[in-house]
């Protein structure tokens, strides 16, 4: 006869089966939708760099010099095009490539389980909350939304992931090495070695360890200033933070409704700046010199400016739209961008009433996706105050740090999407809700006290 742990246990990994089940048939069905139907779904505007400097390197220009990925490069980082590359060298097509990151994706709500319950390992309920976190990730619309697109984010989030994994299991140097992949990925986790070489100062009060965990992370992720110096004969991870600042943020502030400003309207009109599709595939040097008509426009309204950076924390946390998932099912007619409407012409209830009357598809699904991120928001915020009654302080200034981190260093132009670098933490403190003692308690894991690492 089986003890009681055993059965809870058994109980347990039946659950964790049916989520994973679930999981796997949600994104089965919608990769099978878009291979049976518009596998144009898979791209986005974004996606011809990666797919043209992962063709380049899947022929060997190791450097990027031919002309298309050279001009590529100037935005875009080698860590995706790398993952291309390797399986169009081996005669994979992106459609196929879309089917890898449905196995990360998948991977990935394990890894949410793993992490989440040694984290809490020692705590009764550490197997219930790791399962909540598990359940969270699977049915999320951001990650369901975005898994078969051909951009960083199935990639990015599974590095991530395998980071903090190793990180919680004492295997800093691996961690560490995750971290310098990370920043290959999206350039945004330049942030995050430094970080973690917080925490385990925190942990540890080894200063030379913690150095070393950043240093490895940077020296990494150098590789690719040091080619882009030979190359571009520039120092930078990617200039596609000069794009977004004359295409998107330029563009946005010149056309506020609150704006009227003739002049500053003929100037992106001129310039051809009203499209960011069109703009981006300007040389960098023609983006450059606007930038200084840029910045005199922002110095002379600097409200103006700090409006557009609130609107963009804003949409940073709004629920996902069915955009995506539309694409997949021959639909994209009935897409239309919420966020860009917002930014340009602020809040329009009318409007959006108007159009989810008339589109029944988009408003089921959008008031799914309303319904989870509420939810989902509702717990973060019952996770915050169950870490901070068991004085969890460094583990709730980490999260906050994050996200605070990634709305700022996006600024104006936030959007959903670029919520899914800290999504996974969102989920873990939405997870740690169903703490049922709060009281702290000193947890080892392997020997290590975790209570020594994310509290101070």
């Amino acid at each position: 006869m089986s003890s009681e742990p055993e059965d809870e246990c058994e109980t347990m990994d039946k659950k964790l089966l049916t989520i994973l089940i679930i999981a796997f048939l949600l994104r089965a069905l919608i990769f099978s939708s878009i291979a049976l139907g518009n596998q144009n779904a898979i791209y986005d505007p974004d996606s011809d760099g990666y797919t043209v400097m992962g063709k380049a390197l899947s022929k060997g220009d190791f450097l990027l010099q031919s002309p298309e990925a050279k001009q590529a490069s100037l935005f875009r980082v080698a860590g995706y095009p790398a993952f291309l590359g390797i399986f169009y060298s081996i005669g994979l097509n992106d459609l196929a490539i879309a089917g890898v990151q449905l196995l990360l994706d998948f991977a990935n709500i394990y890894l949410i389980y793993l992490i989440t319950k040694k984290y809490f390992e020692g705590r009764k309920e550490s197997e219930k909350i790791a399962y909540v976190a598990a359940a969270l990730y699977a049915i999320s619309p951001l990650f369901v939304s975005f898994f078969f697109k051909i951009l960083t984010e199935s990639l990015f989030t599974t590095v991530f992931l395998l980071a903090i994994y190793y990180f919680v299991n004492d295997k800093k140097n691996t961690s560490s090495i995750l971290l310098g992949i990370l920043i290959l990925i999206k350039p945004v986790a330049i942030f995050y070695p430094i970080v973690f070489a917080i925490y385990n100062y925190l942990k540890t009060k080894n200063r030379r360890q913690s150095i070393e965990i950043a240093m490895i992370a940077l020296a990494i992720s150098s590789i690719w200033l040091v080619r882009n110096f030979i190359v571009l004969d520039k120092i930078t991870y990617s200039a596609i933070s000069t794009v977004n600042y004359v295409c998107w943020n330029g563009v946005y502030l010149a056309n506020d409704v609150g704006l009227d400003n003739p002049e500053w309207k003929d100037f992106i009109k001129e310039n051809k700046l009203s499209s960011f599709e069109e703009c981006q595939r300007r040389p960098l040097e023609e983006l450059e010199a606007l930038t200084p008509k840029i910045n005199t426009f922002v110095l002379a309204n600097p409200l103006l400016y700090a409006k557009q950076y609130v609107k963009g924390a804003i949409t940073f946390f709004v629920p996902t739209t069915p955009n995506n998932l539309l694409k997949t099912v021959g639909r994209e007619q009935e897409a239309v961008s919420l966020t860009y409407i917002y930014l340009k012409k602020g809040f329009d209830i009318g409007f959006l009433l108007d159009y989810l009357s008339k589109n029944s598809f988009y408003a089921v699904i959008l008031t799914l996706s309303v319904i989870y991120t509420l939810g989902l928001y509702a717990l973060f915020i019952s996770g915050l105050k169950k870490l901070y009654q068991m004085k969890n302080y460094a583990l709730i200034f980490l999260v906050i740090t994050l996200i605070l981190y990634n709305i700022v260093a996006v600024g104006p132009v936030a959007n959903y999407r670029f919520r899914i670098p800290v999504e996974p933490l969102i989920i873990l403190v939405a997870a740690s809700a169903f703490l049922v003692d709060v009281k702290m308690a000193k947890v080892k894991l392997n020997g290590l006290n975790l209570s020594g690492l994310f509290h101070q």
